[in-house]
């Protein structure tokens, strides 16, 4: 009855990456128009070297049997302990730790000492519906965390917006819509403490040398999403606001003109940058 079980290591990238991102998103570079939305992907195995963003345990989908349509549900759940260094409250009496520690180095006694110190366990849900065409996707992304060490940002103000806590919680909606040569796709996240994310963006062939692209996203100041990996200027899902476009022109057979323009904004602080900043981007 399943259309796919997996045990074992696996990533999941769904809609535009809000939620579910353990795929491959390419950012800003040469690939001006089709480096920017983000695909379905599903489940695949995890193959790669660093040690975060995916998940380790069970999946299964089912496929709902529906007249020349598609409903699929996805259930998956991980139990992955990650690195972190762990920090001692004497007040409290309470562990806790600052960030996962992404470099994946256990060179030395004390490295090896943040190694698997936080516990991670992932439950979530994906419900995937094609529509008879198969050029309308819609869907819902559901995923909670729990962690065994709660999580608590520094003292800088930047960080005051930060998520702190053991259990973030985080849903979506999403869909993509393709009529003859046009794309269009949107993702709507919002996390368990009101927090929000959006994008959204428009593709198409104005013509057959001319392909072009717009996006737009909202991160507020305190998303937060483990296994995000939405289009964005900064490193984390959080904090920015921005407008892209992107143009690919092909004169002729063996050239290719490529460009984008890309303006942001930050409505926070951010590391080293003591207001709300504004920034653009060319190529």
């Amino acid at each position: 009855p399943f259309e796919q079980l997996t045990i074992g290591d696996y990533s999941f990238q769904s809609g535009q990456q809000l939620v579910f991102g353990g795929g491959l998103g390419l950012g800003k570079g040469a690939l001006t128009v089709r480096s920017v939305g983000r695909s379905q992907y599903g489940i695949k195995p995890y193959t790669s070297s660093t040690e975060m963003g995916y998940f380790r345990g069970g999946t299964f989908t089912w496929k709902v049997p529906l007249a020349k349509q598609n409903l699929q549900i996805t259930a998956l759940y991980s139990s992955n302990p990650q690195h972190a260094k762990i920090h001692v409250d004497s007040i409290q009496r309470t562990n806790y730790f600052n960030s996962f520690d992404l470099s994946g180095l256990h060179r030395n006694s004390n490295e090896l000492l943040d190694k698997n110190t936080v516990g991670v366990k992932s439950t979530g849900v994906n419900l995937h519906f094609t529509n008879r065409f198969q050029n309308l996707q819609v869907g819902l992304n559901l995923l909670s965390n729990n962690y065994s060490t709660p999580l608590q940002t520094t003292a800088s103000l930047y960080k005051n917006h930060d998520f702190e806590g053991k259990n973030p919680k985080i849903g979506s909606v999403y869909y993509s819509y393709q009529y003859h040569h046009w794309y269009t796709f949107a993702e709507f996240a919002l996390t368990g403490t009101n927090q929000y994310a959006f994008v959204t963006g428009l593709s198409g062939a104005l013509n057959s040398y001319v392909e072009s692209v717009w996006l737009y996203r909202s991160y507020s100041k305190g998303f937060y999403s483990q296994y995000g990996n939405a289009f964005g200027e900064n490193t984390r899902n959080a904090n920015e606001e921005g407008l892209y476009w992107g143009v690919k022109i092909e004169p002729l057979a063996k050239l290719t003109l490529g460009a984008y323009y890309d303006m942001f904004r930050f409505p926070w602080l951010k590391y080293r940058v003591d207001a709300p900043s504004t920034g653009y981007e060319y190529l």
